[in-house]
């Protein structure tokens, strides 16, 4: 028996779970950046996309996954692969590497808020992508002994 997946409907439902993930982990980041950082990453983050990364994060969960889980930690756990996406997509567009002007249409991340702020941005979505792959996996009841975070990374903001 063949199962036949309507791909542009899976993506296009997947998607708007991502995006609201997305925002969970923007929401539980800006308490802790400057707020021009902050506004170069969420510039970043929102900047669309076909979200592929965390959908197959997602769909790779569901199959492997002997639980159900909740679908909000399952998406919050897959974008921390989007963050880490996102910021390679804001360093690449910088003018000393391919000096990208738009993204999809609109003005990239350099060009709104600025080289340097797009460099802050794009280096804190590393460690903000691992804290958010950490607090997910927890959520979903991980090992705590598997996804303790560093102390380090626990006393500080990832910008200072």
């Amino acid at each position: 028996m063949t199962h036949v997946v309507d791909l542009e409907a899976l993506l296009a439902g997947e998607v708007e779970s991502v995006d609201a993930a997305l925002e969970r982990a923007l929401k539980q980041a800006r308490p802790g950046l400057p707020p021009a950082t902050f506004a170069a990453i969420a510039h970043g983050v929102r900047s669309g996309g076909k979200r592929l990364r965390p959908i197959l994060c997602v769909q790779a969960y569901r199959a492997a996954s002997r639980h159900e889980a909740s679908k909000e930690r399952v998406y919050d756990l897959a974008v921390a692969l989007e963050m880490i996406h996102a910021y390679s997509l804001m360093h690449d567009d910088l003018p000393s590497m391919d000096n990208a002007d738009l993204r999809r249409g609109a003005p990239t991340t350099h060009r709104v808020h600025g080289e340097a702020e797009t460099i802050r941005g794009g280096l804190a979505l590393i460690p903000l992508a691992a804290l958010q792959c950490v607090r997910a996996a927890s959520a979903l009841g991980c090992d705590a002994e598997r996804v303790r975070a560093p102390a380090a990374w626990r006393r500080r903001p990832a910008i200072a």
